[in-house]
């Protein structure tokens, strides 16, 4: 999961990989339904985990490409904006941590950490 570029597209797993980002998406949706059950927006909250499970990925990538091209004019502006970008998908991580540690063969990942602030991890086959 770590030092990935674009050569080793062709090892990628899409399937798991794509079901990584469905599960971190709605994960992370869950979480913040909490903000509008706080405020008694029921109807809201029941949308979130499945817009963020479809629209979180794109997002968060747009914010860190977005990040890294203000960052290079304003650099606490381009951090800001990645952590933004980065918090969309992240914040539900350890829902999906404890979820592949009790059902490994769910996502099949085998060294996924407690909390990924990438946008995107890709699952490779093993060489």
């Amino acid at each position: 999961m770590s030092d990935f570029s674009f050569s080793d597209l062709g090892r990628v797993h899409w399937g798991s990989t794509l079901k990584l980002v469905l599960a971190r998406g709605f994960a992370s949706g869950l979480i913040l339904a909490l903000i509008p059950i706080s405020s008694g927006a029921l109807s809201q909250a029941l949308i979130f985990p499945f817009a963020l499970a479809v629209l979180g990925m794109p997002l968060a990538l747009f914010y860190f490409a977005v990040g890294r091209i203000l960052g290079m004019f304003i650099p606490l502006l381009g951090v800001f904006i990645q952590f933004i970008g980065g918090l969309l998908t992240c914040i539900g991580d350890p829902i999906v941590y404890l979820v592949n540690r009790q059902w490994p063969a769910l996502l099949n990942i085998a060294d996924l950490k407690f909390f990924n602030f990438q946008p995107i991890i890709f699952i490779t086959h093993p060489d």
